[in-house]
């Protein structure tokens, strides 16, 4: 049975490797939305949430060689989202 390559990343996730990086794009803004709105609750959880986000993320992209910039950005895009909701709150 031949191997089609284009079917197929780095991951071995097959045909639903999109899939899967659609999923992993909107855990990473999840991920920056909810560190955001953790500010709410107390400062230290945001500051904990990024820098867990960093470790993981760092170590992903020194052992899978993975796409850093591109997730710190999807993460920072929540951020940003989280904080305008703060702020839209605010203003209320």
């Amino acid at each position: 049975m031949p191997v089609h390559l284009e079917s197929r990343d780095t991951r071995g996730l097959g045909m639903h490797a999109c899939a899967w990086r659609r999923l992993g794009r909107l855990a990473h803004f999840l991920a920056g939305l909810v560190s955001a709105l953790a500010v709410e609750i107390h400062w230290a959880l945001t500051l904990v949430g990024f820098l867990v986000f960093l470790v993981y993320e760092g170590d992903e992209e020194k052992v899978l060689g993975d796409a850093l910039f591109q997730e710190m950005l999807e993460y920072g895009l929540g951020f940003y989202a989280g904080t305008a909701v703060l702020l839209l709150l605010s203003a209320i």
